[in-house]
């Protein structure tokens, strides 16, 4: 019984090293500038989980190629994989790129700036339109985005939705419905 929960250990601990290893290639990635080259942040991130998951995949089948740690399987590779790539997207997702769009991040930072001294919401609503919309350019960078996304085309007199756009708003429409979600985002025109 101990040397199956020793064997348990070491498997659990050669996973935990694998996802950690695995989390300091992801974070370093976006530091040396390799993939600076993808404009949209989101779309970047899933690039490094992809590069980041193939390098942690090679890594752990030389280990099991090796027998360095005899106790590693082709299961076990597959699962490290899934659980950095899951694990990461899932984080990445609720993290960075909500810090690099979310309204409400803005406004927390923008309190924390301001040390403590009170702001109406009337007040913050003009920061946000003149800092947030203007200044940072909100509405092109989201533009820009929806371009290399393939949602909008660019024509004479500013932009069109695609038929891509389109099925992207009507796969929202349903998810609000399936979730109870308030659909004025989704279809403010109404």
């Amino acid at each position: 019984m101990k040397l199956i929960h020793k064997e348990v250990l070491k498997i659990l601990a050669t996973h935990c090293a694998a996802l950690v290893l695995a989390g300091i290639v992801f974070v370093g990635f976006f530091h040396v500038g390799v993939f600076d080259g993808v404009s949209v942040l989101f779309y970047k991130g899933i690039v490094i989980i992809v590069v980041t998951s193939a390098l942690l995949a090679t890594g752990m089948f030389l280990l099991v190629k090796k027998k360095i740690l005899k106790l590693l399987s082709v299961r076990d590779v597959i699962l490290s994989v899934v659980l950095f790539s899951s694990i990461a997207m899932v984080g990445f997702t609720h993290l960075p790129v909500t810090a690099d769009r979310s309204i409400s991040v803005f406004i927390l930072g923008y309190m924390n700036s301001r040390q403590n001294q009170p702001i109406t919401a009337d007040e913050m609503e003009q920061v946000f339109i003149e800092r947030y919309v203007k200044k940072y350019k909100a509405m092109q960078r989201r533009f820009d985005e929806q371009i290399v996304s393939g949602n909008i085309s660019p024509v004479p007199g500013g932009f069109v939705l695609t038929s891509q756009g389109r099925n992207v708003v009507g796969l929202y429409d349903v998810l609000c419905d399936l979730f109870v979600v308030d659909p004025k985002f989704v279809r403010p025109g109404e």
